[in-house]
């Protein structure tokens, strides 16, 4: 019997029990916006005005793991064009319908779908278009599936059908349009359309720092105060005053004034004239500013940022403002992470002031600088400063990704004022402007200050030997990860209640210590390039005595498509090897319950930044390691290939040596579904069943009843009371999974059809048992029926699908039905914790057993055929045997219905990127064939 390398080189595979870790089962899914699914699984019930039409050259093709540049090349030599990037595995591809056939027939294409409307829309306008409601013309940001060459064609569709632009936002890719209901749905259906969210109006966030952030000692010790370093500020100030060294030059805009404008731009770059303790960060940067009220008719912020880099060679902007707070990653934060992008500008933006998680859409940007705050009590001692004694907005953001990125004071900031009664105060300076409004041109200024450092060369070699400021500026992602590796983190644990990571990301900026340390940096500004598989390995020197080692990493990401739930496009990863070779430490692995990384663990698979903090390194040489594991878009535009680069700073040590290294990265992703023990599909409950009828009649197309009696044991049955308003129907009776927010019917899960005649007791069974908190007994065709209503009992709750619209909850009627359950049944699960890497061991969990039950282990080579067989083979309703079963070993699970299969990887290069697949078989002898089947695990051999 041919075997793979895997299964002929595997020898030591030994039984035992041990405690079940659960993983998560979400490999296989699609993770929206609207619904977290498997597409290659589950067939959404869409309801027509969010179904794709007939003209719909959007989908999803989604693979069976992470793309690479054959499958690319498959996607094109079909002509299908990838537009954006989805989770998990999957691109949006534009492409004519019939090609869909011909992409579903590329090796590892597991999934094809249309990119429906539903997908499209922030979930927000689904549930107000649900209503069937008017909507009023209301304004609309939309993002572009490719903001190159699809905007006139879009533009004149919308033209076409009444809608009217608002703003063409040359540049960006957003197109802000205003709409009505029928012009809403229209144009969700465009080809040209990614997402379409509500447009909010922008919104304000209303000489200590200078010490606590080591302005002053760099000062006195190196002369920095940002002479040659060009800075912005998003907002008006008054250009005449005194504070200014350098008078600010508008770009852009009618260049009015604004007070809070002026506040945080004497925050970066007041002189102190006004008086001497509201000197800025910077006194001696070259301002600009753009008033963001008045920006030039027709320009978008893209183009005002692309005209300070280009034309001013201005190094960072900043803005203590932003769109209405939200939770979620919109099209607001993609435009902000595609500006950022296109033109590699430092960009910090205020959290916000709720004192949670609302924040402005661009704080919750990968590429920008998110700034929280701390309340400093008025002095310059980190000691005492809280984010608790404040309102700053925290994290972490709605996927995971830690915010804010950093912070700083949050209260009582002296600054400059607009002159005389003009500004907050009758002064020419206020001392009372806070929140992170503050707090973020505080670090603005503090990045001037870190430019001038590392364009003097000190912390490697500059770029251009003696060129500008600007042609040695460093990269956005070098200077977020040049400031977040020297930033004073403040104490916290994993029970803190103050001044944790969500509340204060990295910590306060501090120029002292980047200062002193400067001989102890490595930094690499973007000059190593890695494609996917690949990675960069860097031998740092630690010297003894070292109090600690700080690494950051920091990547450019493109924008997301904010359809997705996780906001990652390319995965790079960052590790740390000790001296020893042995101990590792993951990027970000302990992080969010402490100041010092957790050695062991795995790797961050949400964010864009990544650190290693050691406490007292172990002296000697550290291998730093950068591996990409997934490049799924361009990041490194300068190049035709699909690769990516990175900013990388460690402080602690001196470089020794680089070379690059070949990643082969292991994977355990489960796949397919177990079925339950076989029990008897029992009565577990009734309503009102006198099996009387009161001959009701609707003209609903469907009811719906809600139930939430079945968490554990699952639903396999119902019975109904009714009969049919003439001659014979063929009745489909369904179970219908219940919206999340709205609790309305969403998906449907299970379905059978029994043919209905005269009033009387029918019977439905479902092919699949189905387990769930609460769901929906859905009845189609109610207008052609008499009704399951009994003369007596109870009233239930139920819904009316009428007009395709689905009625408010309703209790007035004595619905009649019957639930039947598979009592006691379980569904046998199969999991890891672990990766199948070479030299390790793996573990494979049973669980969801009887006790002391007999079951079987297969590890297999496909999951495709076993010899003659075809996979997945279907054995009995909703039970497939899914592996083939090369190796197979007999267990008996424990008094806890748990069992633990080890297995042993051979350390050997040669089973890199080899392939198995696993699952349990478990005896019943209540089911037809006498056993029924867990879910799989397929296996993917690496070295990391």
């Amino acid at each position: 019997m041919h075997r793979s390398p895997i299964l002929s080189t595997i020898l030591a595979v030994g039984l035992g029990s041990a405690a079940f870790a659960q993983r998560s089962v979400d490999a296989d899914k699609l993770h929206l916006r609207f619904a977290t699914f498997d597409p290659a699984r589950t067939t959404l019930e869409l309801p027509a005005h969010l179904t794709a039409d007939k003209s719909n050259r959007l989908f999803v093709v989604q693979f069976d793991r992470a793309p690479d540049g054959d499958r690319r090349a498959a996607l094109a030599r079909l002509d299908a064009q990838i537009v954006s990037t989805l989770p998990a595995n999957a691109f949006v591809v534009r492409m004519r319908p019939d090609r869909e056939r011909l992409v579903r027939s590329i090796a590892g294409v597991r999934a094809t779908l249309a990119y429906h409307p539903a997908f499209r829309l922030e979930p927000e306008l689904i549930t107000e278009l649900a209503t069937g409601d008017e909507l009023p013309v209301r304004k609309y940001n939309i993002v572009v599936a490719n903001k190159h060459l699809n905007k006139p064609g879009l533009i004149a569709r919308i033209d076409a059908i009444g809608g009217r632009i608002d703003h063409e936002q040359p540049g960006s890719l957003l197109l802000e349009v205003s709409l009505d209901r029928a012009q809403l749905l229209q144009t969700s259906q465009m080809p040209e359309v990614l997402w379409i969210d509500r447009w909010t109006a922008p919104e304000l966030d209303m000489d200590n720092a200078r010490i606590q952030g080591g302005a002053n000692y760099v000062e006195t010790a190196g002369g920095y105060t940002g002479k040659g370093v060009n800075g912005h500020v998003y907002e008006g100030l008054e250009a005449g005053h005194q504070d200014f060294t350098n008078r600010p030059i508008n770009v852009l805009s009618a260049g009015g004034a604004d007070t809070h404008g002026h506040c945080t731009a004497g925050i970066v770059f007041g002189n102190g004239t006004s008086i001497a303790g509201a000197r800025g960060m910077a006194p001696d940067a070259q301002p600009f500013f753009t008033q963001y009220g008045t920006v030039t008719s027709g320009y978008s912020r893209w183009q005002v940022v692309e005209r300070l880099v280009k034309t001013h060679e201005v190094m960072f902007t900043t803005a203590s403002w932003g769109g209405g707070r939200t939770r979620a990653y919109t099209s607001t934060s993609a435009a902000t992470d595609d500006i950022i992008f296109d033109h590699d500008i430092v960009w910090t933006n205020s959290q916000s002031n709720a004192g949670n998680q609302d924040s402005r859409p661009e704080a919750w940007a990968k590429n920008i600088i998110s700034i929280g705050g701390v309340a400093h009590r008025n002095n310059a001692n980190p000691l005492d400063d809280s984010w608790q004694a404040g309102n700053g907005s925290t994290g972490p953001a709605a996927d995971g990704r830690i915010k804010p990125d950093l912070c700083a004071y949050y209260d009582g900031i002296l600054c400059s004022d607009r002159t005389g009664s003009a500004g907050y105060s009758s002064q020419n300076y206020y001392t009372s402007f806070g929140g992170t409004s503050g707090a973020t041109p505080i670090v603005a200024g503090h990045n001037a200050i870190a430019i001038q450092m590392f364009t003097d060369g000190l912390f490697s070699p500059q770029r251009v030997k003696n060129g500008t400021r600007f042609q040695n500026k460093p990269h956005f992602t070098t200077l977020k990860a040049l400031q977040i590796a020297n930033a004073a983190q403040y104490s916290f644990t994993k029970t803190s209640t103050d001044n944790r990571r969500e509340h204060c990301g990295w910590g306060f900026p501090d120029l002292k210590a980047m200062y002193d340390d400067r001989a102890l940096h490595y930094v690499v500004d973007e000059t190593d390039v890695l494609t996917q598989g690949t990675g960069m390995a860097y031998v740092i020197n630690v010297p003894a005595n070292r109090s600690q080692l700080k690494v950051s990493l920091s990547y450019a990401d493109p924008a997301a498509n904010p359809s997705a739930t996780l906001t990652r496009i390319n995965d790079l990863t960052l590790r740390l090897t000790a001296p020893n070779g042995t101990t590792h430490y993951w990027g970000n692995q302990g992080l969010t319950d402490g100041n010092y990384s957790v050695a062991g663990g795995d790797r961050d698979q949400r964010d864009t930044v990544e650190n290693v903090f050691v406490q007292n390194p172990t002296p000697g040489p550290w291998t730093v390691s950068v591996m990409a594991y997934l490049v799924a878009q361009d990041s490194h535009v300068e190049t035709t290939a699909v690769d990516a680069d990175f900013g990388l700073v460690a402080v602690g040590g001196t470089f020794v040596s680089k070379r690059p290294i070949t990643i082969s990265v292991a994977d355990a992703q489960p796949f397919g579904a177990g079925c339950p023990s076989g029990t008897n599909c029992q009565l577990c409950y009734s309503e009102n069943w006198t099996q009387t009828s009161t001959n009701q009649t609707t003209n609903a197309t469907a009811v719906a009843f809600f139930e939430s009696r079945s968490a554990t044991d699952p639903v396999c049955g119902v019975d109904l009371y009714c009969g049919a308003r003439s001659g014979s129907l063929d009745l489909d009776v369904e179970i219908w999974d219940a919206d999340n927010t709205t609790l309305e019917p969403k998906t449907r899960i299970q379905t059978a059809r029994v043919k209905v005649s005269s009033v009387g007791a029918y019977s439905w069974r479902f092919a699949q048992p189905v387990t769930l908190p609460f769901y929906w007994i859905y009845v189609k065709d109610a207008d052609k029926l008499i009704l399951p209503v009994s003369t007596t009992g109870s009233q239930i709750l139920h819904r009316e699908l009428v007009n395709n619209k689905w009625s408010d909850w309703l209790f007035n009627t004595r619905w009649q039905y019957r639930v039947y359950c598979n009592k006691g049944s379980v569904v046998p699960t199969s999991s890891t914790a672990e990766r199948p890497i070479i030299g390790a061991r793996i573990h494979f969990d049973l669980d969801m057993t009887k006790a002391v039950n007999p079951a079987v282990f297969l590890l297999g080579a496909s999951d495709k055929n076993w010899a003659s067989l075809q996979l997945p083979w279907t054995y009995a309703p909703g039970c497939s045997l899914l592996v083939s079963g090369e190796i197979m070993l007999g267990l008996v699970s424990d008094a806890s219905g748990k069992a633990t299969v080890p297995l042993d990887i051979p350390n050997d290069k040669q089973l890199l990127g080899a392939t198995a697949f696993q699952q349990f078989m478990v005896f019943d002898t209540r089911t037809p064939l006498g056993f029924i089947s867990s879910n799989g695990i397929r296996l993917l051999v690496g070295e990391f």
